[in-house]
């Protein structure tokens, strides 16, 4: 009967340890997927970084027209031309504007 019971126990005592082998073997597996899942991110990365953006027209730094720099950088042109044409103010907001010089250069005179 002791006999019988030691039998029974191996295979008890042998359990945890084949639970334990895999559970080490899928932490070893899930481990490996994800460093190499980073190191395919890295090198995809590197090879972006490279060539930044797409280039529809070639230009150089003795390239000085802008709308062939806007061909690559569409939002920076887009601002540049926000900055070099004239803002079309209404006549009051002139009226306003002169008015508050007028009143500046006033307490400057007077202060």
């Amino acid at each position: 009967m002791i006999a019988e019971n030691k039998k029974r126990e191996a295979p008890k005592s042998r359990q945890p340890k084949t639970v334990l082998l895999i559970a080490l073997a899928l932490v070893v597996a899930g481990s490996t997927a994800v460093i190499a899942g980073l190191l395919v991110n890295i090198f995809q990365r590197k090879q972006e970084a490279k060539n930044p953006y797409l280039r529809f027209v070639d230009v150089t730094s003795d390239t000085t027209d802008p709308a062939e720099w806007g061909k690559n950088w569409p939002r920076e042109y887009d601002s540049y031309l926000r900055t070099v044409a004239p803002r079309a103010r209404s006549t009051a907001e002139a009226r306003r504007r002169r008015a508050c010089c007028r009143l500046r250069r006033q307490k400057r005179a007077h202060g």
